[in-house]
């Protein structure tokens, strides 16, 4: 248990020294992936739970790179250039997102989870045009019962109409 511990703040003061001098970083990169795959070779059933309790200031990707370079599979620059895409990668799925908020008809609990811009516009416009249709409808409504309008009725259609009015200009500025 010691050996794996004092292992274990070995492995963390190399990668540490690593990231603080970049000049020599490879060599004490290379030393900590070297230890690595001496104590994976050592414990290959307690090797995940070493990395997830004794060294999880690495955390486990790193550790899989530096075990990767160590043995010669990958080099820096490789780990560089993969790592790069997968950041490129991730920052334009996370550009073609927005978070939508849901809420059910049946149930006040709101959803909320990642669309891309093409659901968001689709869900737009399948709102607009229940807009519409419940416009077409209380014009008809109104068309042929005009004794039934009330005063509040006609005030909360002004404020709908006058909230609507600013969503258009919202949508108006966003595809200017």
């Amino acid at each position: 248990m010691k050996a794996l511990t004092q292992k274990a703040a070995e492995i963390s003061r190399h990668v540490e020294a690593g990231d603080r001098a970049r000049a020599d970083a490879m060599g004490h990169y290379a030393e900590a992936g070297r230890l690595l795959l001496q104590i994976r070779a050592d414990n290959k059933r307690g090797f995940e739970a070493f990395l997830d309790k004794r060294l999880a200031s690495v955390g486990r990707s790193r550790a899989y790179e530096l075990m990767q370079l160590a043995s010669g599979r990958k080099t820096v620059e490789e780990i560089k250039e993969a790592t790069r895409k997968r950041v490129e990668k991730h920052r334009r799925k996370k550009e073609e997102s927005v978070t939508a908020r849901a809420v059910t008809d049946d149930d006040e609990s709101e959803i909320s989870r990642e669309i891309t811009r093409d659901e968001f516009r689709a869900a737009v416009l399948v709102r607009v045009q229940a807009v519409r249709d419940c416009a077409d409808w209380i014009d008809q409504a109104v068309l042929k019962h005009p004794g039934f309008v009330r005063k509040e009725y006609a005030l909360e259609a002004a404020a709908v109409l006058k909230k609507w009015i600013g969503t258009v200009r919202q949508l108006k500025k966003q595809a200017a």
